[in-house]
């Protein structure tokens, strides 16, 4: 039984993985997770070892009711967003994001919101909330 288990799980994975790659707005709307182009937004230092740095961001979605514009004009704001660090460089904030959403990031070594998410009040939808997530393309 365990030899049918990889090759399932792969096949799945690689109509998942094929699914996703072919960006059309048809295939955003019919599956739960998309990700979307990669944006640039405000210079970002991780503030773990090597402290490497960078401007452009990963954006990820899943759920229904949103999609890669309104995600990225969010997570660029967020990226921008200078927060208190509390000193110690591993921080975190909630920024105040759309009506009905609730927000959550990581602050790089500087204070500004490197990576997050945020997910849709009362979204969940078989299993799956909304939600949009950004992070650092290195």
């Amino acid at each position: 039984m365990k030899s049918m288990t990889i090759p399932i799980a792969l096949v799945v994975a690689a109509s998942i993985t094929a699914s996703l790659a072919s960006g059309s707005p048809r295939a955003q709307a019919d599956n739960v997770f998309t990700t979307c182009p990669a944006f640039t937004g405000h210079a970002w230092v991780n503030p773990y070892p090597p402290h490497n740095g960078g401007t452009t961001f990963q954006l990820g979605l899943s759920g229904k009711g949103v999609d890669c514009a309104f995600a990225a004009t969010w997570a660029k704001k967020f990226t921008a967003q200078h927060f208190s660090t509390g000193g110690n460089g591993l921080s975190f904030a909630n920024p105040k994001g759309p009506a009905g959403w609730k927000c959550h990031a990581g602050l790089d070594q500087k204070g500004f919101a490197y990576q997050g998410s945020c997910t849709k009040d009362n979204s969940m939808v078989k299993g799956i909330s909304t939600t949009f997530d950004w992070s650092p393309n290195s």
